[in-house]
């Protein structure tokens, strides 16, 4: 952790990701695959023009308490636009319990793995030094929790440790669309079986 500042933004900021379940009961109500990719992509927009205000004309200032200095100069609210297109994605090649456990494992593992990696992170992946073995482990471990409920304990290890993985890496595409898509994939495959 650099500093207090860096982390009580990082905190803010994934607490923010973690209230992203209060989807899932929304899904669970809506229960309409085409009506939950219309909320789904009314939510982008809603980002999006928020987005857009901020850059031109310098409203909707509370993006300074959750968004990093680079993203607020370059695309504010990205994080959430891309959170919102990963389940958009999952909603379109998948079905809806596939959209709420993907709900669940980025608003909460993705959550959770990186304040617990951010505070107590030691040991830093020898493959992205951006990432520790601390949370990354947080981030299997709430992954399998999730998964049990819906998959067999093989299926669910299986699951979780591919998605702990992409996680982990340092790809160029945002995790708030590798994380989803990537699960969604794997539970369309594991469905042809």
């Amino acid at each position: 952790m650099k500093d207090s500042k860096s982390f009580n933004l990082e905190l803010r900021r994934k607490l923010v990701h973690i209230s992203g379940i209060i989807f899932v009961p929304i899904f669970i109500t809506i229960n309409d695959k085409h009506l939950i990719i219309i909320l789904l992509f009314s939510t982008i927009i809603i980002l999006l023009l928020i987005s857009y205000s901020y850059k031109k004309f310098g409203m909707f200032s509370f993006l300074k308490l959750f968004e990093r200095v680079e993203d607020l100069k370059t695309f504010p609210a990205k994080g959430a636009i891309f959170f919102f297109l990963g389940l958009i994605i999952v909603a379109v090649i998948s079905d809806i319990k596939t959209l709420i456990i993907a709900t669940l494992i980025l608003s909460l593992s993705d959550g959770f793995s990186t304040i617990v990696g951010k505070a107590f992170g030691k040991r830093p992946l020898p493959y992205n030094k951006n990432k520790t073995l601390e949370g990354t482990i947080v981030f299997f471990l709430i992954s399998f929790l999730i998964l049990i409920n819906f998959y067999e304990i093989f299926s669910s290890i299986i699951f979780s440790l591919i998605v702990s993985i992409v996680e982990s890496l340092n790809l160029k595409i945002n995790d708030n669309l590798s994380i989803p898509v990537t699960l969604a994939i794997l539970i369309e495959i594991y469905k042809q079986f």
